[in-house]
């Protein structure tokens, strides 16, 4: 009766026969660049209809017929050197004043593995994020994301609606910029690999979104390996960081401006003592995304230190994590 109750009868009506006591059969989308995939295919339903290209395989699996409905798209292993935008618009996430985010089905993008390789290596691919989530309701299951640089002299931030610098290897977006209208309230990465290239700045960028699961991923050679702050459009609140595994960020592995209860659960942070583990406060550089945490929790988690006292730890919480210099 929920997934009834939550829609209108002209919602229910656009599902056709696939309308009931609870939420349709899924759909399911294939990507698969090295075995035949076709952009031109559908990627709809078989791997024989599979999309060449990552964007094509996310610009399919939210068009406006799936608005209400729960999608998987499926990677098949290789390396795609590409720029991704998983974006509400066309789905009506916002049409004039009307909202539909909660009503909206689940998008998983399903990795067949870590050599499922979204990576923004090109010197034409050096001015955005590598994947970029502005839309609810989005699960990333493994798969490896990089970024290999961030573009020289530009400074990190916001000039109009144009973002400058600071970019990601994966980005959750609550921020209108250009025509994507990002509003991330709720979403989750699980199994991920997260790498850093040369000058990467950002691997994991929760920027404003809300409700965002970080779960059982590897976050390795960024400036920051996970930054989670405020920015022009709202706070972050009730993210999530748990059984993580962070090293050679060469920063900070978790960098924390304004925002709301976030939680860090039962990570390891790998490097020796030398390193700035979890830093807050010290987020200013990134252009009206500084300030301090409010309720951040550090819980269970483990630290190559013999102290962690001398870090910049305003506004967070340590409860039962363990300190050991090896």
């Amino acid at each position: 009766m929920f997934w009834r109750g939550e829609h209108t009868f002209a919602e229910l009506h656009a599902l056709g026969g696939t309308a009931g006591l609870y939420p349709p059969v899924k759909k399911t989308y294939f990507v698969d660049k090295l075995g035949g995939g076709s952009d031109s295919q559908t990627g709809l339903g078989s791997w024989r209809n599979a999309k060449a290209t990552y964007q094509a395989g996310v610009t399919a699996a939210t068009c406006a017929d799936n608005r209400y409905k729960d999608v998987d798209l499926i990677i098949a292993p290789a390396e795609y050197d590409e720029q991704v935008v998983v974006s509400g618009v066309a789905q009506g996430q916002y049409s004039g004043s009307t909202w539909y985010g909660w009503r909206m089905g689940r998008l998983r993008i399903i990795a067949m593995g870590e050599k499922v390789i979204l990576k923004n290596s090109g010197a034409s691919l050096d001015s955005n994020d590598t994947l970029r989530i502005c839309r609810m309701k989005v699960e990333l299951h493994g798969g490896t994301f990089r970024n290999y640089t961030n573009t020289a002299g530009s400074a990190p931030g916001v000039v109009g609606t144009a973002r400058t610098g600071a970019f990601a290897g994966v980005r959750w977006e609550r921020t209108p910029y250009s025509d994507t209208v990002g509003d991330v309230i709720g979403g989750a990465m699980y199994g991920c690999r997260v790498e850093g290239r040369d000058s990467a700045l950002i691997g994991i960028d929760i920027d404003q979104a809300s409700y965002v699961e970080i779960v059982g991923c590897k976050i390795t050679g960024w400036v920051h390996g996970i930054h989670i702050a405020q920015g022009p459009f709202g706070y972050p609140t009730d993210n999530v960081v748990k059984d993580c595994y962070f090293k050679s960020n060469s920063s900070a592995d978790i960098a924390l401006g304004g925002g709301y209860n976030t939680l860090i659960d039962n990570c390891l942070f790998a490097d020796d003592g030398i390193s700035t583990y979890i830093v807050s406060g010290a987020t200013a550089a990134y252009a009206g995304r500084g300030g301090t945490p409010s309720d951040a929790f550090v819980t269970h988690c483990s630290f190559n230190a013999a102290s962690i006292n001398s870090q910049l730890h305003t506004g967070i919480k340590y409860v039962g994590s363990m300190c050991q210099d090896y």
